[in-house]
């Protein structure tokens, strides 16, 4: 399992101060609610974290979780997709693009965009780059791209606001991924088998680059310069190294089919159908019957149980918490959400960053 840097555990990079406990309480909460839970099923294989697994046995992977599995259309997008930029992949030599996109929630200052749009034109490489219309640190604009950029890179760079990602990282003509390491992005990669280079930005990305860096070995991770920007020769280099050092696209490959493997015939398949077995044995009510509110109930009395032994032993309580969203509306509830974790993520606040704050109460 990867070394955790304590500089980057998962609440640290969340905003500020008042954001981090935040997060710091919440995991707290999924810790506690895990141990009652009857069953814990995550999206990744017992392949790419079997040192993980085996400190958590409760807890079984049923990844890689891929829409191209599902019948039907997926329909949980933050942003309208653009399709056609699938059409222009067609039109790309095998193994060329550069694809760059870097989830929901990163966003980029005016000198840090402009770096990486120089970057990636130093390269002289094709590449497909994903722009949302909220990615600058100034709300509702756009960052402006360098000076004749876009008359450079006409003929082999595409920019798009959203792009089809599982479809995209499957096109023969994708070389690598510029990513910022959200774990349903790495997971995708890995089942494609597409080396990464990795801009990490918050919570668990810099965890899951350690994994795709130093662990998995498919991937390279950039540095900053002394005032905290990765320069444009940096991205220029990494991408060169990873592109021509065949040793990152075997290793993805090798990886690539252990992982989809898992989920086919390997042990996500089976601890699957574990636990749909487990539902037919264990739910005698029909599924109108299986709500929300009964969970809660089973879930708070296993709790109070939980409490009752830490008393006896003479441990105070801890404070837990249950979060549910409405299955109606999601898209809708998970962008309110989302927009308030990046107001909070990105407020201006006057306290030091690396001041010690242990938020246990």
């Amino acid at each position: 399992m990867p070394v955790m840097n304590s500089e980057t555990l998962a609440w640290i990079s969340m905003g500020d101060l008042a954001t981090q406990k935040i997060m710091f309480h919440f995991l707290i909460n999924n810790c506690i609610l895990a141990n009652v839970a009857d069953w814990s099923i995550c999206n990744s294989t017992s392949e790419l974290e079997p040192a993980a697994f085996a400190l958590i046995p409760n807890c079984k992977p049923i990844g890689p979780l891929l829409a191209n599995y599902r019948l039907g259309k997926s329909s949980g997008h933050f942003w309208p997709q653009e399709e056609t930029c699938l059409e222009w992949l067609d039109q790309q030599p095998s193994q060329s693009v550069i694809y760059v996109a870097f989830g929901s929630f990163t966003i980029f200052n005016g000198t840090q965009f402009q770096e990486l749009a120089l970057g990636l034109e130093l390269t002289n490489r094709p590449f497909l780059w994903v722009v949302r219309r909220d990615i600058s640190t100034v709300k509702s604009t756009l960052p402006n791209m360098p000076e004749g950029f876009n008359n450079r890179v006409q003929n082999r760079g595409l920019v798009v606001s959203w792009a089809p990602q599982q479809k995209v990282l499957s096109h023969p003509s994708v070389a690598c991924f510029l990513s910022h390491c959200g774990w349903n992005s790495t997971v995708e990669g890995v089942s494609n088998g597409v080396p990464f280079l990795c801009w990490p930005y918050f919570a668990d990305q810099f965890f899951n680059q350690t994994y795709i860096c130093d662990h998995w070995e498919v991937g390279l991770e950039l540095e900053k310069d002394a005032r905290g920007i990765i320069r444009k020769e940096e991205i220029e280099n990494k991408l060169e190294q990873l592109l021509t050092d065949k040793s990152y696209r075997e290793r993805a490959l090798n990886l690539q089919a252990k992982t989809v493997a898992s989920a086919t015939k390997g042990c996500s398949h089976k601890n699957f159908n574990n636990f749909v077995d487990w539902i037919k044995e264990n739910d005698n009510h029909s599924l109108a019957e299986c709500s929300y509110s009964s969970w809660i109930c089973r879930s708070s009395e296993k709790l109070a149980d939980r409490d009752a032994q830490e008393e006896r032993r003479g441990r105070e309580d801890h404070p837990y918490g249950i979060f549910f969203l409405p299955a109606s509306d999601r898209v809708g509830e998970s962008n309110s959400l989302r927009d308030c974790l990046r107001e909070n993520l990105h407020r201006e606040d006057d306290e030091e960053k690396d001041e010690a704050v242990a938020f246990i109460e």
